[in-house]
């Protein structure tokens, strides 16, 4: 055995069950009385009672980051911590100040060419043409023309990534204390 006693490695293949050095960073809980250098190791960082039973890391469908380094916002994540969210709802008050100002030339339209043209005014309801020379004066259109957008529904939120399996030495050398 060349590995560390709570060492985490990444395997492409599923270990079986037979495997007893590694389990799977799957988030069980395991018997103190049964992996007592693990628990010594781990504690309840990672869940458990502390009297009968503690857990092992959860690393399914997360990335890991380095314990008690600071993250832009100030805060920091302690052994076992865990933050973020697969997907994120974006908000109006996290998007970048922006106008939807829009003007349109206050003569009647000339043309249904787009080439050099602005937005006309109307000559009838939906009657073309539209547009007119981009020289004409422009006047704001009404404010309730040109509407804010969106449903601020949730957008996924995921680096590049490829699936792999952690596994845990649960048997193995005693690891050395800095």
């Amino acid at each position: 055995m060349d590995w560390f006693i709570g060492e985490i490695r990444i395997f492409a293949p599923i270990l079986q069950q037979s495997e007893v050095h590694w389990l799977p960073c799957d988030g069980r809980l395991l018997e103190i009385t049964r992996y007592q250098a693990l628990y010594a190791l781990l504690s309840t960082a990672f869940g458990g009672d502390g009297k009968k039973t503690f857990g092992i890391p959860d690393l399914r469908g997360r990335a890991i980051v380095g314990a008690n380094g600071s993250f832009g916002s100030g805060s920091s994540y302690p052994v076992g911590g865990k933050g973020g969210l697969p997907k994120v709802p974006l908000t109006e008050a996290q998007l970048p100040m922006h106008n939807h100002d829009m003007q349109v030339a206050a003569v009647p339209g000339t043309t249904t060419a787009l080439a050099g043209t602005v937005y006309a005014e109307p000559t009838s309801p939906l009657v073309q043409p539209l547009y007119t020379d981009f020289r004409a004066p422009l006047v704001d259109m009404d404010p309730d023309t040109v509407k804010p957008v969106g449903g601020s529904l949730p957008h996924e939120n995921m680096q590049p990534s490829t699936a792999l399996n952690y596994y845990i030495a649960v048997i193995g050398i005693w690891p050395p204390r800095p």
